[in-house]
């Protein structure tokens, strides 16, 4: 779903199909303490590309890249307000 050119807006079940192929992956990373999605170590395991892959497919890239940040900028909240840090 990366081409933007022919994108057409997810109906209910497509998002719910996405959403799906997101936490799956989220979870996985989850499981091996990994914050960045887009990390190498991810890509070396082969449940780990394989659920990447299908989070990929299964979503537009537009969304992917916005699912990616928000998961590394709700992780680096946390250790900001875990360590009392102010972001400038």
């Amino acid at each position: 779903m990366s081409n933007q050119e022919n994108f057409v807006p997810l109906g209910r079940e497509q998002r719910k199909i996405c959403w799906l192929a997101r936490d799956e992956f989220f979870h996985f990373l989850d499981s091996k303490q990994l914050v960045d999605p887009a990390e190498e170590n991810v890509g070396q395991d082969k449940v780990g590309a394989a659920l990447r892959k299908d989070y990929e497919e299964k979503c537009p890239s537009s969304w992917v890249k916005y699912f990616n940040d928000l998961r590394f900028r709700q992780a680096h909240m946390g250790e900001v307000q875990k360590t009392g840090n102010r972001l400038l």
